[in-house]
């Protein structure tokens, strides 16, 4: 009775408000053992009318690893649910905890969050208990200070930092002289750095060694850096949630938004919750190659904007667009090479070289 009280499962809830947020998470095992698998899922329940921003598909599970995951929409009456369902496993002993799911959501334009409570599980070992008495910890060893040894450091300590700071003193000096005649590059577009970047890792050989956490992690930035540069939000430290709630103001169409939200979850799956794709290099190239694609369909509209500036720009500043009517004062600009007096009659042949009549 006991083993099958302990093996039911444990739920933590907490409402926001009047109950119009629940976040709920519950495992099917309180105790396991080290490396066996038990299910974590996590239930979230809303009003429809809310804009609740769900926590990202890779969760800090604390010294658990995913190891697959499934999402559910089950249909309740007057509510939106969404229910994802995780196999976890871990390799520490002792009692381990799940830490608790946050959850945002918007209510009357104001943001509010709600969140869970953690769970606690007990993972026993394999190998038998080997307990011992520890033994007493042995008092300091009193070492009498040596000033002379302080005293040599802090000299070297002090010439070193004289010569940084002349050293630093001089190339000031130097710049501030040629900043009147330095040519500084302009900055790049954003696109470029992300393709340079994805091309960097494209050629690596990340995912062939094995280091599959880096090579995610790696185009996950270049595509965070892309957003920042390209749609002027802040990217690198936000969650995936985050980032989506400000391109949903209208900066990206909705489906381009959805394969977004999907591009940047499957990178923090293997990023932060340490999950291994069942063809890790095969979905790794397919993942660079969606990002890159999305980066060349997104930075077209930036391009063709400039480029129509650019081409009405040079219809008003091109010459050969000047209204005909406007050329009877052409003989002004003509002067220092010849007055328009000297242009040929039309219907007649201009004099041949040495003023021979032809």
């Amino acid at each position: 009775m006991l083993a099958a009280a302990l093996a039911t499962m444990l739920v933590a809830g907490q409402l926001a408000g009047a109950a119009e947020v629940v976040v709920r998470t519950s495992v099917d095992k309180s105790k396991v053992t080290v490396g066996d698998r038990l299910k974590y899922t996590v239930t979230i329940e809303a009003d429809p009318k809310l804009k609740v921003i769900p926590p990202d598909i890779g969760l800090n599970l604390g010294q658990f690893e995913i190891k697959d995951y499934h999402v559910a929409y089950p249909e309740v009456e007057g509510k939106k649910v969404t229910q994802v369902q995780y196999e976890i496993a871990t390799f520490e002993t002792g009692t381990q905890e799940i830490p608790p799911v946050t959850v945002t959501y918007l209510e009357h334009g104001q943001r509010k969050e709600v969140r869970s409570e953690k769970l606690t599980i007990t993972v026993e070992s394999l190998a038998p208990s080997k307990e011992k008495e520890p033994k007493d910890i042995k008092p300091p060893v009193e070492v009498a200070p040596n000033w002379s040894g302080f005293r040599l450091v802090a000299a070297i300590a002090a010439g070193v930092l004289a010569l940084v700071l002349l050293l630093a003193w001089y190339l000031r000096k130097r710049r501030r002289a040629g900043e009147s005649t330095e040519w500084t590059e302009p900055p790049r577009p954003a696109h470029l750095l992300a393709f340079d970047e994805l091309q960097a890792l494209r050629d690596s050989a990340l995912l062939a060694e094995g280091h599959y956490k880096e090579y995610f992690s790696g185009v996950a930035d270049a595509l965070r850096r892309y957003l920042e540069g390209r749609f002027r939000i802040r990217a690198m430290d936000e969650t995936t949630g985050e980032i989506i709630a400000q391109l949903e103001t209208g900066l990206l169409p909705p489906d381009r938004v959805e394969g977004l939200r999907a591009l940047l979850q499957q990178c923090d799956l293997v990023k932060f919750a340490k999950f291994v794709p069942a063809d890790p290099e095969s979905e790794g190239r397919q993942t660079l190659e969606q990002v890159w694609q999305f980066v060349e369909e997104t930075k077209a509209a930036a391009e063709d904007e400039v480029e129509g500036d650019n081409e009405g720009q040079r219809d008003e500043e091109d010459p050969k667009q000047t209204d005909p009517s406007d050329l009877s004062d052409a003989s002004d600009l003509s002067e220092p090479f010849g007055t328009a007096a000297e242009a040929p009659e039309p219907g007649t042949q201009p004099p041949a070289p040495g003023g021979a009549a032809p």
